[in-house]
């Protein structure tokens, strides 16, 4: 039940990244189309759970207001994550970033899990091997500063308590509410979405597989996010953490290869291999 729940979510992480991905190249006003596409992804996000929540017996004030906290807690980290990337270096960005789910791997010790020494040295060469798949040929120019440090500190946090609070919210007495639960954290980021396309209006037409690949995602979205915050409660925590965060992005770069027929390099192609190897060990390694 939970591998057959964790393929789903990892086919959702995939085919959302992916349509992100061919919207991006197809956009017309990038700052624009992204806040419009986010807004409207989270708004069918959140007619979905809301409709779960209706008809499965409401929602208590400890899961809306745990809820909201959810959804502010992964607001910040997408928005510190974006203002790192825009005025520091890409590739320590990511590493810093993606090093986030190092937290929520050990919490699991706290929710009474065990964590291995060889288990957190696979979990260590996944993320570095997951940055060297991700550096691109371009040369990134831009220099690290004490903002863009204070940033990516507070991204490393910020992400990687997301983790920490699913494990908390399914450990407690309300975890039955889990659709409730998320229609509160995304009804926080319908509003932030919302907000931010309000901001930043265009008079540009976009198509109808715009619309089509925004409902898609909100799908996606939804999948992910609940089989997730069920998951993180039921697996242990140095398994899910590790392969819900790696999996995709392995996929993602063998799709970006396959598909849009990226080009990968020497570097990209041993940090491909490294990732898949470490993701087999972080599942095998006692």
């Amino acid at each position: 039940m939970e591998v057959t729940l964790l393929i789903i979510s990892i086919i959702s992480v995939v085919l959302h990244n992916t349509l992100i991905n061919k919207v991006g190249k197809e956009s017309s006003n990038a700052k624009s189309d992204t806040y419009v596409f986010n807004c409207f992804l989270y708004f069918v996000s959140f007619l979905i759970f809301l409709f779960i929540t209706i008809f499965s017996g409401g929602i208590s004030w400890y899961s809306f207001l745990f809820g909201c906290v959810f959804g502010i807690v992964t607001v910040l980290a997408g928005v510190n994550k974006m203002f790192a990337l825009n005025i520091g270096p890409m590739y320590i960005t990511l590493l810093i970033c993606t090093a986030s789910m190092i937290i929520p791997t050990i919490s699991g010790v706290f929710f009474g899990e065990g964590l291995s020494v060889y288990k957190l040295i696979a979990i260590l060469f996944l993320i570095i091997f997951i940055c060297l798949a991700s550096i691109k040929k371009k040369a990134d120019d831009k220099k690290a500063n004490l903002k863009w440090l204070v940033l990516c500190i507070v991204t490393f946090f910020v992400s990687g308590a997301i983790g920490v609070l699913q494990k908390v919210f399914t450990a407690s007495a309300y975890k039955d509410q889990q659709a409730a639960f998320l229609t509160a954290a995304f009804f926080i980021s319908f509003s932030y979405s919302f907000v931010m396309a309000a901001r930043t209006k265009s008079s540009f037409k976009r198509p109808k597989s715009f619309w089509i690949y925004a409902i898609l995602c909100g799908i996606c979205v939804y999948l992910m996010n609940h089989i997730n915050l069920y998951l993180s409660g039921v697996m242990p925590s140095q398994i899910f953490f590790p392969v819900v965060n790696g999996v995709p992005i392995v996929l993602c770069s063998v799709i970006a290869f396959t598909v849009f027929k990226e080009k990968f390099s020497f570097v990209q192609l041993i940090g491909l291999i490294g990732g898949i190897a470490s993701l087999v060990a972080i599942c095998i390694i006692p």
